[in-house]
């Protein structure tokens, strides 16, 4: 047989690769992570990028790693793990609201006022908290005791609720003792509320 006759007897490639017996291999390039995925409405709620990582992508939500392709990315937003996560994200936020706006919000505010009237003129000790949330936003509780000389009673009081990262960048840096002891600092000075009067608990 001829060359020409057997090019033309030959199997086509595609009847090969529906047989499973495709002689020729095709690489898939892979793909990095892209920064403008994050303000893409579909993913701008979880995803994150992976550290040390342009490969992986991350979902905050089911804090599950995946690969850093578009098609991917769509798939697994299909997925009934994340679409869990993402309805658990929309009731949180609607009960949220919910209790912010059956809140008395200026009895807060004023209760808030007192006390830091309070602190200006009286020594008092801090009690903070760090939590991270299921969206991974990290937020600090402040709350401060001081003796109540009306009263004659050591009070507690919620003071501030401080949201310790602006953005994923600055978020990556980590909530540091060094990051907490300044953001304390900072809430009390935005106050008005002499350092001098923190003392130890």
């Amino acid at each position: 047989m001829s060359g020409n006759e057997s090019d033309r007897c030959s199997t086509p490639e595609k009847t090969k690769r529906k047989r499973g017996e495709n002689s020729k291999t095709y690489s898939h390039k892979k793909q990095n992570f892209r920064q403008e995925w994050l303000t893409n409405k579909d993913f701008s709620n979880w995803l994150l990028p992976v550290n040390n990582n342009k490969l992986l992508a991350k979902c905050k939500l089911c804090i599950t790693k995946t690969t850093a392709e578009l098609s991917i990315l769509k798939k697994y937003a299909q997925t009934k793990k994340h679409k869990s996560s993402m309805s658990s994200i929309g009731s949180r936020q609607n009960s949220i609201s919910t209790f912010l706006n059956n809140t008395d919000q200026f009895k807060l505010a004023d209760q808030t006022k007192k006390t830091c009237n309070v602190l200006q003129n009286t020594v008092f000790s801090v009690i903070i908290d760090e939590s991270t949330d299921v969206g991974c936003v990290k937020t600090m509780c402040i709350c401060v005791k001081y003796f109540d000389s009306t009263s004659n009673f050591f009070e507690t009081r919620f003071f501030k609720l401080v949201q310790l990262f602006e953005d994923v960048q600055s978020a990556d840096k980590g909530a540091t003792g060094q990051k907490i002891f300044d953001e304390v600092l900072k809430a009390f000075t935005d106050s008005k509320i002499p350092l001098n009067n923190l003392i130890g608990n």
